[in-house]
């Protein structure tokens, strides 16, 4: 609570800034040593959101320059991020849990010791980043949760594992309601659009199992 309470006292003063969103778009399609972990639909993610939110308005990290410290180096100096990687959760040791990155796992751990003082907004697109641990099912031991503790104001995660192929449907709407006819994205608007994007999957003919993992925590 006391997490959520500084993000929504912090989010306050953001708004009222008035500053252009600046996104940080982050895709891990292969990872070092391992092949069978390609994900083909992660730089058709990524290049979708380019489209929306423009060229000037965002900054890619892609393949093999997707490593540990690039990444962590986005993750504490970004406001928007844009995670297309692997994720696991580690039910018996969650601080365990990660996100895989092209040389390494970035582990919740390490982001819980973070500072990131102009966070905002992440959006997880990754398999497993809002499952509690083994005994506390219902408490928010997880990647997304870790995040909004670290300092987000707002998480999009998943509760299992997802379609790669849904990630590009997902984001393109997402990034479409925010930010729709050019105007300024408000994080506080990111549970609608994430609403918007889960009807449209499912109106597309998504079965129950592929829509119904994405979830929204924070402000």
């Amino acid at each position: 609570m006391s997490a959520l309470i500084k993000a929504n006292n912090r989010q306050q003063v953001t708004a009222a800034d008035g500053n252009t969103v600046k996104v940080t778009a982050i895709g891990v399609s292969d990872v070092l040593g391992k092949p069978h972990f390609h994900l083909p639909s992660v730089i058709s993610e990524i290049n979708k959101i380019k489209s929306i939110v423009g060229n000037k308005e965002i900054d890619t990290v892609l393949g093999k320059d997707a490593t540990l410290d690039k990444v962590y180096s986005c993750l504490t100096g970004s406001t928007w991020l844009h995670l297309a990687c692997h994720g696991q959760q580690n039910p018996a040791e969650p601080l365990k849990s990660g996100l895989i990155l092209y040389d390494g796992t970035l582990e919740l751990q390490q982001i819980l010791n973070s500072s990131l003082p102009n966070a905002e907004f992440v959006f997880i697109s990754a398999c497993q980043t809002a499952i509690g641990d083994a005994n506390l099912v219902n408490e928010s031991m997880h990647l997304a949760g870790g995040l909004i503790f670290a300092g987000f104001h707002a998480a999009i995660g998943t509760l299992w594992n997802t379609m790669d192929s849904d990630g590009p449907k997902m984001a393109e709407t997402v990034y479409q309601w925010l930010f729709a006819n050019g105007r300024s994205a408000k994080v506080t608007d990111t549970a609608e659009a994430l609403h918007i994007a889960v009807q449209k999957l499912q109106d597309g003919g998504a079965q129950f199992q592929q829509w119904i993992p994405f979830l929204h925590v924070g402000v």
